[in-house]
């Protein structure tokens, strides 16, 4: 079961860099110890678990909170461990983002840019993935634990001066990986954003 979180959570989660593209896991510790949590896009599993524990979504409409003084990020091995490289707006390059919300909060769509602390896979990566005859799923080729189906596409190009940290997607929630991801601690510039497409994947 999911809940929807407080403004104020919600907020605070914004500031924090996701665990991988479109979530983050959250730990609270306390003197009474520590608990794990998983958030979509402002919505959190009250249980931190693996896909098959989302099998019967539900969302409960209520203000979910918890104490956001001592939050630790949580973020999975992969492109986080690379180097930093800084785009020099020549390349070809282009990333997508893929959410199974249409606004998706990671993505300002007024300045047209990703915010700090986000996850994207590339085009190409992207469109080998999409060959009929590859018949890969993006939530196992990107390890997401989504309780929702990927919907939606967003597009960015690169512009020079932005930097970003690249690797393979590694296993994790029962998933196998092996997609490409990249890493973007500052967030993407303003009108780096191409479009906004929905997905056909369900």
């Amino acid at each position: 079961m999911l809940y929807k979180t407080s403004d104020r959570l919600a907020e605070k989660l914004l500031t924090l860099p996701e665990s991988g593209m479109g979530y983050q896991i959250i730990k609270t510790k306390s003197f009474t110890g520590s608990k794990q949590y998983i958030f979509f896009n402002g919505i959190v599993g009250s249980d931190f678990g693996y896909p098959g524990s989302f099998s019967n979504y539900e969302l409960k409409a209520i203000d979910f909170d918890i104490d956001i003084s001592n939050l630790v990020i949580d973020k999975t091995r992969g492109a986080i461990d690379s180097s930093f490289e800084t785009t020099n707006g020549s390349e070809i390059q282009k990333f997508v983002r893929l959410s199974a919300f249409e606004n998706d909060f990671r993505v300002d769509t007024e300045s047209g840019r990703l915010l700090p602390g986000s996850f994207t896979t590339d085009l190409e990566d992207f469109l080998t993935m999409t060959i009929p005859f590859n018949n890969f799923d993006p939530i196992a080729y990107y390890s997401l634990p989504n309780p929702l189906p990927i919907k939606w596409l967003f597009y960015f190009k690169s512009i020079a001066g932005d930097t970003f940290q690249r690797g393979t997607v590694q296993p994790a929630f029962g998933q196998n990986g092996g997609g490409r991801e990249y890493y973007f601690k500052n967030g993407t510039s303003e009108k780096s954003l191409i479009s906004v497409n929905p997905f056909g994947y369900s």
